[in-house]
């Protein structure tokens, strides 16, 4: 299995957020997670994405365990979390929005390249 998830749970405060969430997933395969509001799905997404951690269950990528105490973590481990947001940057494709914070690193360093600034040159204001 390319993920395994076996009865995740996570509580806030005295509210269930998730209560025995499990399922699988082949390499290869294409899944929707729907639900009515408040079901979970977001929770789930953000245990998966780094962001919370689960207080019970287990998850597996590629048969080892997984979890990830940042979404930089998950993201070494190939998962990565695309929120729902309709126009970070509307000036940028959607392949440049989704790898926003993925670019690659001039020189191995831990600053980033000098971000495209996607504007058409008439857009930019004289002398630059």
């Amino acid at each position: 299995m390319a993920l395994r998830i076996t009865d995740v749970g996570k509580r806030f405060g005295p509210t269930r957020a998730l209560d025995g969430a499990t399922f699988e997933v082949a390499a290869g395969e294409v899944h929707a997670l729907i639900g009515e509001n408040g079901a979970g799905k977001t929770t789930l997404l953000n245990i998966l994405g780094g962001l919370l951690r689960p207080d019970r269950g287990s998850i597996e990528v590629e048969g080892r365990p997984y979890a990830p105490a940042s979404p930089g973590e998950a993201r070494e481990r190939g998962i990565a979390l695309i929120h729902q947001e309709l126009s970070l940057f509307p000036h940028l494709s959607v392949a440049e929005n989704v790898l926003m914070g993925a670019e690659p690193r001039r020189g191995g360093g831990d600053r980033p390249p000098p971000a495209r600034t996607g504007l058409k040159p008439e857009a930019k204001e004289e002398g630059e």
